[in-house]
């Protein structure tokens, strides 16, 4: 029975002196895979607990903060949500300035992704002459797509590209780009 008495005392002390695990956060996550240019809802973000010594820098912990976000960048199903994965809210470090800007064709931003170069071309013109059209930016870099949920869709991308493309220039441009985006859409050339 001292023997007994004796190993349990060895167990109870060597529960006590025994390292406790990591401490944890709940850090915020992609459900699924989720493309460039995805406006976040709450659908597209859980939490999930993470070492407190290995969160990733800029990861978000409160749900407000991220939606109706747009992802500058594509996310894997539960990779963490990081301030770089986002598209950014103030200036930027580049001196460029980014400006929303509607094409007519709204399949042609399908083609696009961050990071592309494209050449925006305004129509001049109109149907009873041959249409010519004037670059309006040259060498404009797609900054995002905004994609958005689509509804019924059932073995397609569950996000489809409307007309919108968000792309960075210098300021010049920027301002031709914002006071064009009045009238009907752009055309694009892909570099």
């Amino acid at each position: 029975m001292a023997a007994g008495c004796a190993a349990l005392a060895v167990v109870i002390l060597a529960s006590f002196l025994r390292p406790s695990g990591p401490a944890l956060v709940d850090i915020l996550t992609a459900t699924t895979d989720l493309p460039a240019g995805s406006t976040l809802t709450a659908e597209d973000i859980s939490t999930q607990p993470f070492p407190a010594d290995h969160i990733p820098p800029g990861a978000f912990t409160d749900t407000t903060q991220l939606i109706g976000r747009l992802l500058a960048a594509p996310m894997a199903q539960g990779e963490a949500v990081t301030q770089t994965r986002l598209m950014s809210v103030g200036p930027r470090a580049d001196g460029l300035h980014t400006v929303p800007v509607r094409l007519a064709d709204a399949e042609m931003a399908d083609l696009l992704a961050p990071g592309a170069i494209i050449d925006l071309v305004l129509p001049m013109g109109d149907t009873s002459s041959p249409l010519t059209g004037e670059v309006i930016a040259a060498g404009a870099r797609v900054v995002t797509v905004p994609r958005r949920p689509r509804e019924g869709t059932f073995g397609a991308s569950p996000r489809s590209a409307g007309s919108l493309v968000v792309v960075a220039t210098d300021r010049r441009t920027a301002v031709a780009l914002a006071a064009v985006g009045l009238r009907s859409g752009l055309g694009v050339i892909i570099q």
